[in-house]
């Protein structure tokens, strides 16, 4: 049986760390906190998005579960003190990198927010913030914000069928 403890205030699995293989499911249980933009717990909206990547993402093997992981982690740097360097002590690095994809800039716009991911060219926060979308459209979203998100949907959806596009996922 696995040991869970805080070091640092960060979660360790196992006693040595999980350096490169790190419980992000645990790690967003241990860290995410309050509610979202409609009133429920932030970490319900995250468990969906995972539970998304899984079963409508169409990834496998490796980039399924690193892609779940970052679903995990995708709004960990926004709405924790969680910094960079914590999660690069504790998950694999294109998991680190695909979770800084998806956080927004302080002085980014939401639509140069949504064009950068769009190209990244990373494949891992392409899938999580098409799942995080089609979960923030759930039932009960404010007009003004399920605008934004269809429009970004939208956006992604263009850029996916665009045969000359250079956004294509390298992963």
């Amino acid at each position: 049986m696995e040991t869970v403890s805080m070091t640092k205030s960060l979660p360790t699995v196992g006693g040595y760390g999980a350096s490169l293989y790190g419980d992000a499911q645990l790690f967003a249980r241990m860290t995410m906190r309050g509610e979202d933009k409609q009133g429920q717990p932030k970490l319900a909206h995250v468990e969906r998005v995972a539970l998304a990547v899984r079963n409508e993402s169409g990834l496998h093997g490796r980039d399924l579960i690193m892609a779940e992981r970052v679903a995990w982690l995708h709004d960990i740097l926004e709405d924790t003190d969680t910094q960079i360097e914590h999660l690069a002590d504790l998950f694999w690095p294109e998991v680190v990198y695909a979770v800084v994809v998806l956080t927004r800039q302080p002085e980014e716009t939401y639509l140069k927010y949504i064009l950068r991911i769009i190209t990244s060219r990373n494949g891992l926060a392409r899938a999580v913030k098409l799942a995080d979308l089609r979960d923030n459209l759930r039932d009960g979203c404010p007009a003004a914000l399920a605008k934004r998100y269809r429009a970004a949907l939208a956006m992604f959806e263009a850029a996916e069928e665009d045969p000359c596009s250079s956004t294509k996922s390298a992963n």
